[in-house]
This record gives structure tokens, sequence and C-alpha cells, in this order.
């Protein structure tokens, strides 16, 4: 029996695996859309959306200040008004990730039980039609709200989710 021929046969098996993973990886990473359509430009503003998004999500605290959490977290519960935005820390953040977009920010999240509720946050103006609407849920601890100075009402053993919509167009 000839053993280094088996181990031969093993490590191109090995490479082969490896190969199709790393392109399987790629490929599901990664938009690939040639022609700049109005499709293509839609797919990539949400794909611009939900990483900017994730960013403030996981966030180390050395890159910003607050993360998605901690911004939600030390909300006032105040509704925006078109002239006055009532979360200024996440709309600097957001600003800063989504240039030349318009966007707005919305809260949903369960009260009483059974009640969806949604809050705006940040409002630029109305959404037009081809706008895309990324979505994060945050996790919101009595401790974390408590830490942050914010009005939420969690009792200390309760937790509460809230969905973040984050709604961008581009004009």
């Amino acid at each position: 029996m000839n053993d280094k021929a088996q181990i031969h046969t093993l490590e191109g098996f090995f490479a082969a695996t490896l190969m199709v993973l790393t392109i399987m990886l790629i490929t599901r990473s990664a938009v690939i859309i040639t022609p700049q359509s109005e499709l293509a430009m839609d797919v990539q503003l949400k794909q611009t959306a939900d990483d900017a998004l994730a960013i403030l999500d996981i966030a180390p605290e050395t890159a910003l200040q607050y993360n998605l959490t901690e911004l939600v977290a030390g909300w006032d519960n105040v509704s925006a008004t078109s002239q006055n935005n009532s979360l200024h820390a996440l709309e600097f953040e957001l600003g800063e990730q989504l240039n030349n977009t318009m966007y707005n920010v919305d809260f949903a999240y369960v009260e009483n039980g059974d009640t969806v509720t949604v809050r705006h946050v940040i409002i630029h103006g109305a959404p037009v039609e081809n706008s895309v609407v990324a979505t994060r849920p945050v996790t919101l601890y009595n401790s974390t709200v408590v830490q942050q100075k914010g009005n939420w009402s969690i009792s200390p053993n309760d937790l509460k989710v809230v969905e973040v919509r984050l709604i961008a167009w581009r004009v």
C-alpha cells in the first residue's frame, strides 16, 4: 500500500474543499450587479443602509462614542417632528455614514404586551417611492437604560426588544 498516494489524495481533497468554500463565501457576501439600473442602485442603497446600522451596532468603544444599543437606550421617548429630531447623537453618526442620502429613523417595539408602537425619532422628509428599509433589532436592559439616562419603562429583571428602522432614499 502506498501511503504517499493516500496523503496526496487527502491533501487534494482538502484543497478543493477550501477553494469551494472560499468561492461560496465571496459570492454570498457581495452583491454583484453589473448594469447601473435603478434596481442596482436600490440594492446598493439597501446594502449601505444595512452596513450603517451594523457598524453602529458592533463598533468598539474606541471607534464611536456610543454604539446603537446605547443610543437607543438613551432616547427620551419623545417623537420627532419635521423641525426637531429627538436623537441627535444617532443622527450625527448616521449622517457621517450616509453621505448624500436622505433618511428617517423609526423605533418599533411592543408596548403593554400586544401593541406594536412605532415612534419617529429622526425625520429628514417624506420617503420617495424607491426608498429602502434597513432594520436592526436592539435589546434593552434596565441597567443600560439607567446608565444612558433613557426614558424607557423596563422593570429591573425585564428586557425590551426595539427594532431600529432606517428608511433611506436618494433624491
